[in-house]
């Protein structure tokens, strides 16, 4: 009897593990209340999901009422309660809190002031903050304030430090393209005589695309530009283009172009080297629009000039000038400022950095980059860095510029 007892608990202890794996395992979401005792006692609205990755948002509410957003996107396992700390300062005008979890892991600090949320990096300069980031693990407050060993190059410069290890900026030059990263620079050359505008050049998935010009007004080769390897092939069209060709947009790493001059629109596959027909007169063609896929007619596609754009639908009741979609925020430029904004916080924007008359605005992995008279910059926690200065963007803005982080 005591045998059968002993295996049936080790049974029901299996059983019992086997189901709290399986708990983890398959659960995408919670969404719970609790209490974070530190200098003061803090209630915490911790919400955990999966989608393509997972991800923590937390509403911070101090004694005081004050309300603070953050976010990690460290797994955690999936666990419940992930604070172990808050680590807070606060002067008469500022209030900021970071959030501290297992293994030094932390948040950036978040400010209030005057009843408005911030992003550390927009108040830094309004207090002495030293003892604070002393107590936040592996934050820099200087890191942007040291200078910047400056790289010439063909026609631009670069804040060589500024640039981060894995970052490759790609900038267009009339008749070649600059791939510039921490420490080299490589040039792809795509025409014989001088093209302003950057009508076809985008990158996709790993590569930079963009058609070979000659003498003649119809395209029969693309180029692509290996963003890893450094690699160049030129790549036969089995369809030929005109120059009255522009880009809807670049969907599941695929470019998808559409040719004014005979109402075709196309899809070109860099990774299979592939040109192919999707809609004419005869048949629709295709758009992604507000996140969602659609047919659409080519008399519209020739009528205007049709852009792929993700799903705004979560932030239709807020204003802005322009909109960058994120996995559970979103990016806003609005009135000359950048910020951040919840999907499930609306309410509560976090305003990041003002920068009056910010141009070519593009998210990548949450660093924000723009041109602003003729540097090119990047933002992200730390603040805002110029990366790249060159001339000729004081007078051509339009496609002129993207980034690329392995």
């Amino acid at each position: 009897m005591l045998k059968k007892a002993i295996s049936f608990s080790i049974v029901l202890l299996l059983l019992f593990l086997v189901y709290q794996f399986l708990v983890v395992f398959i659960k995408h979401e919670h969404d719970i209340t609790y209490v974070v005792n530190s200098d003061e006692l803090y209630n915490v609205e911790e919400k955990y999901s999966k989608d393509k990755e997972d991800f923590y948002t937390f509403k911070v509410t101090t004694s005081d009422n004050e309300v603070f957003l953050f976010e990690v996107d460290n797994s955690f396992n999936k666990q419940k309660e992930i604070i172990k700390d808050i680590i807070s300062f606060k002067n008469d005008n500022i209030k900021c809190l970071t959030l501290l979890f297992k293994d030094d892991i932390t948040t950036e600090p978040i400010c209030q002031k005057n009843g408005e949320l911030m992003a550390f990096s927009y108040v830094k300069n309004d207090a002495d903050f030293s003892e604070y980031i002393e107590k936040i693990p592996n934050f820099d407050l200087n890191k942007y304030d040291k200078g910047s060993e400056r790289r010439e190059e063909y026609d631009l410069s670069l804040n060589t430090d500024y640039l981060d290890d894995n970052e490759t900026i790609i900038v267009y030059s009339y008749k070649k393209v600059g791939f510039y990263d921490k420490k080299v620079s490589k040039y792809l050359t795509f025409s014989v005589l001088d093209n302003y505008k950057n009508i076809m050049g985008s990158v996709v998935g790993k590569y930079y695309v963009i058609p070979y010009f000659n003498a003649t007004q119809t395209i029969t080769q693309y180029l692509k530009y290996n963003l890893e390897t450094g690699s160049d092939e030129r790549i036969d069209l089995t369809s030929k283009l005109s120059k009255q060709t522009y880009i809807n947009g670049v969907y599941n790493d695929k470019l998808y172009l559409f040719d004014k001059s005979d109402m075709k629109q196309y899809t070109f596959d860099p990774y299979k080297e592939e040109i192919t027909l999707i809609g004419d007169e005869s048949k629709n063609g295709f758009a992604y629009i507000n996140g969602k896929e659609q047919e659409i007619s080519v008399y519209d596609l020739n009528n205007g000039t049709v852009k792929f754009s993700d799903n705004a639908d979560d932030y239709k009741d807020l204003k802005y000038d322009s909109i960058f979609i994120c996995e559970k925020y979103a990016i806003i430029y609005k009135d000359g400022a950048f910020y951040k904004v919840y999907k499930d916080y609306l309410d509560r924007p976090i305003l990041l950095l003002k920068e009056e008359n910010a141009q070519e605005i593009k998210m990548k992995y949450g660093n924000i980059y723009y041109i602003k008279d003729d540097s090119i910059y990047r933002y992200n926690k730390y603040g805002s860095v110029s990366l790249i200065t060159r001339n000729e963007l004081k007078y051509n803005t339009d496609n002129v510029f993207d980034v690329y982080v392995k």
